[in-house]
């Protein structure tokens, strides 16, 4: 089989420190039929020159300016002007290892229209990387390894922004970067797994994800814990008939006070602790109950606040044991 055109969008902003390099990885793709729409974002720095200087020499390179403001208006843009029959994303200061067209594409191939393909990654330099970071980064291969994506969705975004590919009809089909959200990765991720879309993982390394101060997910307001919480509230609203359901809020941390916040006004709910000594006291008003008092019904919804770095395994099984679901009637949100 011919390969097909594959689009690649490359919004990027004062990228000068790394594009270059981000520019010479893409050339150096074992598969040549690609197309690069780089949007330039409203750079201030060098970076259109380099962009531009890429384009004179290779027609694959296509230098854009972003008519509008903003990542997801970028991205919007570079879908509009692709012409690939596959769309895959790339941030401007990463790297592609030599072979991810090729391994995201394969499957994709093979599989046709309502899939995702998605594969490893590992962040860099490693001597920036913090123990949080580690432990996305492992936790991403993990379910590439795993095969269930979905799974995880309320936790977090399950497939990263600058490794996903996916057929260019499919995207336009979900409206995908239709509307300015933020974070507009995770977004998107909610619109496949809605459409009940096939995750493809390669358990092979398909992205190097630079980590710098500079990085946008470390300075847009839209990525911030908020914007994730406010956005999962809105899927949540979207995917269950909440007037039905009878909430129940287990675990009380930082992002359970947070989520109480956000949940909108006249919303019931009860709050259950995993802590014995939690039990029978109020937080914020509210009075905490022991997880023991927990009892399924077929109407009840669990949003789980629990701390990821805690080994919470037996109370999620004995919890399950009576009756609940992930995805269905329990969702895991940290």
């Amino acid at each position: 089989m011919p390969e097909p055109l594959i689009s690649i969008l490359l919004p990027y902003r004062d990228a000068e420190p790394w594009l270059r390099e981000c520019l010479d990885s893409i050339a150096a793709q074992n598969m040549q039929q690609f197309e690069v729409l780089m949007v330039n974002d409203g750079s201030k720095d060098h970076s259109p020159h380099i962009a531009r200087d890429f384009a004179a020499l290779d027609m694959r390179f296509v230098a854009l300016e972003n008519p509008q403001s903003g990542l997801v208006a970028a991205n919007r843009y570079g879908l509009n002007q692709a012409s690939g029959t596959l769309i895959t994303r790339m941030d401007a200061d990463d790297l592609m290892p030599p072979g991810k067209l090729e391994l995201l594409s394969s499957p994709l191939l093979q599989a046709g229209k309502g899939h995702v393909s998605t594969g490893h990654v590992r962040y860099f330099p490693r001597e920036e990387l913090g123990i949080g970071t580690l432990h996305y980064e492992q936790w991403l291969n993990e379910r590439c390894q795993n095969n269930d994506h979905w799974k995880w969705i309320w936790r977090e975004c399950v497939i990263p922004s600058p490794c996903w590919m996916a057929y260019r009809e499919d995207l336009l089909e979900l409206y995908a970067f239709e509307h300015d959200i933020y974070p507009d990765d995770y977004e998107l991720m909610f619109r496949f797994y809605r459409a009940g879309f096939v995750v493809l993982p390669v358990n092979q390394l398909c992205h190097l994800w630079r980590q710098h101060k500079l990085r946008m997910s470390r300075q847009h307001e839209g990525f911030k814990t908020e914007a994730f919480m406010r956005m999962k509230l809105e899927r949540l609203y979207e995917s269950f008939d909440m007037a039905a359901r009878k909430l129940y809020l287990l675990g009380h941390g930082k992002k359970a006070k947070m989520l109480v916040q956000f949940l909108p006004q006249g919303q019931n709910f009860q709050w259950f602790s995993e802590r014995p000594k939690a039990a029978g006291n109020e937080i914020m008003g509210y009075r905490i109950y022991s997880v023991n008092e927990l009892k399924f019904s077929a109407d009840a919804l669990i949003i789980s606040t629990l701390s990821t770095y805690e080994n919470h395994d037996h109370l999620y099984q004995s919890i399950m044991d009576q009756g609940f679901e992930w995805n269905r009637t329990m969702l895991r949100w940290c």
